[in-house]
């Protein structure tokens, strides 16, 4: 399998190649032997197995991509963005504005769903005369927007989203999309529909969107290695109903809601960081009932596989969360900060193996329902079982009462800088991790530089069991 995704990655013999050059294309070209000038005008030339190159502007394009033809398991269809972005915001001219009082005016025709500025987006006031400062209302074709006092609608460059989605599919397969940023569309970045499958994502960005960086649904089979999803307005990612999507190096923050949220199917990801969301993965059965025979389809539940994943939560943040329904294993991850590590309501089921669940505010794991593990590393040893509450130093308690984590350890991790360091060393190290059967002793992505070099006194000398 390994050598047959990697054969379809490099693979490079498709029909026809065509080029879209938004500053010296032209749409009366052909596309082949001179670049035209909208994606639009590209969209009506493909056919299945083609390729598209994107010419990389200072600006970006402002339309979407729809894909709804695909490619073979021999010639898949090529989207090869090289750093451009797509957006869906038009941007606010700097003229044409009205004031009255505090509040200027714009006539603007298409409806504004959002409203973006360089790194932010900005809160929509109750109507267009009751907007705090840096609000906004659109109704009745006129856009409303209030500046902080002595400021002027030119001092932000406003960016007006009236676009769904950048990259849309509806039942196309064997696709590759490389080296593309979706932003400012007022519902997802990657909008993938309609079973579409199999569809790789390289290199890509979904971010500063209304709803999600990335979205996969109905029974469509996503496989993203080397994604950015941030400042999302809903979810980083949220995949639903019967998808099932694999995620390799992937960076998650900093969105409004939740980081990672799948809603039923069955979903991997590995070497990758999530963070800054009041839950950071959120994991929970599908309740879509259109599928004949849904109730018995065999991953309704949400089966998730997280493996060198790191999960980084600040105060009153939940690092995972199964509800009910849903199945997660973690192996070797770290999962840090937050008010809970890992919440495990009743009927749902996590496993965790050489994996660090620390720093946590109430307790590293609450857990409702089903918790079982070993060669795990807990600090400082907070866990609520059902209605049994362990506090630090009653782990031996634990284990007798539980049956697990006979082989896990209560310890403090070693940190230099923000990289996990855990000596071979370490008796603590030694006892909780078996390197060679569950994975190294490095957790989350490699970082850049040299490691220090072991040092038995990384882990705390009096770690207990």
């Amino acid at each position: 399998m390994r050598y047959f995704l990697a054969f379809l990655l490099a693979t490079s013999a498709h029909a026809t190649s065509y080029r879209v050059d938004g500053i010296s294309g032209s749409d009366d070209n052909d596309g082949v032997t001179a670049p035209f000038r909208t994606i639009g005008r590209a969209v009506k030339s493909l056919r299945r197995s083609d390729t598209l190159v994107l010419t990389p502007m200072p600006e970006p394009y402002r339309e979407s991509l729809p894909l709804r033809i695909g490619g073979t398991a021999t010639e898949p269809f090529i989207v090869e963005g090289g750093g451009a972005t797509l957006s869906g915001a038009d941007p606010a001219p700097a003229d044409g504005w009205r004031v009255a009082g505090n509040i200027w005016a714009l006539d603007q025709a298409r409806e504004v769903r959002f409203l973006f500025g360089p790194d932010a987006c900005y809160e929509k006031g109750a109507s267009a005369t009751d907007i705090g400062p840096e609000q906004w209302f659109w109704e009745a074709d006129v856009l409303s927007f209030r500046p902080t006092e002595g400021r002027s609608p030119s001092d932000y460059s406003l960016e007006m989203s009236v676009r769904v989605s950048g990259i849309l599919t509806s039942g196309a397969g064997q696709i590759i999309v490389r080296d593309l940023t979706c932003k400012h569309f007022f519902n997802d970045g990657f909008n993938i529909h309609g079973g579409s499958a199999p569809l790789w994502f390289e290199r890509i960005r979904g971010v500063w969107n209304g709803d999600e960086g990335f979205s996969a649904h109905e029974n469509c089979e996503c496989y993203v290695r080397d994604g950015v999803f941030s400042h999302n307005q809903c979810h980083g990612i949220a995949d639903i109903d019967y998808a099932r999507t694999h995620y390799s190096g992937i960076t998650v923050e900093d969105n409004v809601l939740k980081g990672i949220f799948f809603i039923g199917g069955f979903h991997s990801v590995i070497d990758s960081t999530i963070s800054g969301r009041p839950e950071n993965i959120a994991i929970s059965p599908s309740g879509r009932a259109g599928f004949p025979q849904s109730q018995h389809h065999p991953i309704r539940r949400a089966t998730t596989n997280l493996r060198n994943v790191v999960v980084d939560s600040s105060d009153g943040q939940v690092g995972l969360h199964l509800r009910a329904g849903a199945d997660c294993a973690l192996e070797h991850c770290l999962v840090r900060g937050g008010r809970a590590g890992l919440v495990v309501d009743a009927d749902a089921t996590a496993y965790a193996i050489n994996t660090i669940i620390a720093d946590a505010n109430d307790a590293e794991v609450v857990a409702g329902g089903s918790y079982a593990g070993d060669h795990n590393l807990y600090f400082p040893g907070r866990l609520i079982i059902g209605a049994e509450a362990y506090a630090p130093g009653q782990f031996a308690d634990y284990q007798a009462a539980t049956g697990n984590d006979a082989h896990s350890w209560v310890s403090e991790p070693a940190f230099i800088a923000d990289t996990l360091w855990s000596s071979r060393a370490s008796r603590a190290f030694g006892a909780a991790f078996d390197a060679g059967g569950f994975g190294g002793p490095d957790i989350g992505p490699v970082p850049l530089g040299t490691r220090p070099k072991e040092d038995a006194s990384v882990l705390a000398p009096n770690a207990t069991r």
